[in-house]
């Protein structure tokens, strides 16, 4: 095994892939698609393993934080850093100024709006309060369109739809 191998590459999957290549240079062409089909399959099955044990094994005690921790982990994704500065400066500004920062240049934007009238205050406004169940939670992971390419930051939508059951519990805290 190389540090380079991907998560899902085995012992077996390795000898496969050697008597495939193997075949495919001694010309013997009906071997090589057997073994080419074989590890097709074992590749699948290997995978499917490894993200059903590691994702099968997290706790769903509604910590949210581990689960995604955990998805950015299996996807190979790092999490983006953002380091904000004022203009004109080097310095990384802390959190608290950045969120200080930000929040005056949005309250800013707003200055000049109109207040609202109160006669559109509950404009939409609905007596009905919105029930949220793992099941829908699911089903809405379910209707993603796996095969439409994921943001640079987000994690792969396959993974995300293959376990929506596993993920819509957590997703709910």
């Amino acid at each position: 095994m190389h540090s380079d191998d991907k998560f899902f590459i085995t012992t077996k999957i390795k000898k496969l892939l050697r008597k495939r290549d193997n075949a495919y240079k001694q010309g013997r062409m009906q071997k090589f698609r057997k073994l080419r089909n074989r590890v097709a399959s074992e590749i699948t099955k290997a995978k499917r393993h490894y993200y059903v044990m590691n994702i099968g094994r997290l706790n769903t005690n509604g910590d949210a934080r581990m689960w995604w921790k955990k998805v950015w982990k299996l996807t190979g994704k790092k999490k983006p850093s953002i380091n904000l500065s004022e203009q004109g400066s080097d310095s990384k500004l802390e959190d608290s100024d950045a969120a200080n920062m930000i929040n005056t240049f949005f309250a800013d934007l707003t200055n000049d709006f109109p207040e609202i009238q109160s006669r559109w205050s509950s404009y939409g406004h609905s007596d009905v309060l919105l029930t949220v169940t793992p099941e829908s939670v699911a089903k809405k992971l379910l209707s993603i369109q796996s095969h439409k390419a994921p943001g640079p930051n987000d994690p792969y939508l396959k993974i995300i739809k293959m376990f929506a059951h596993s993920f819509a519990i957590p997703l709910l805290f």
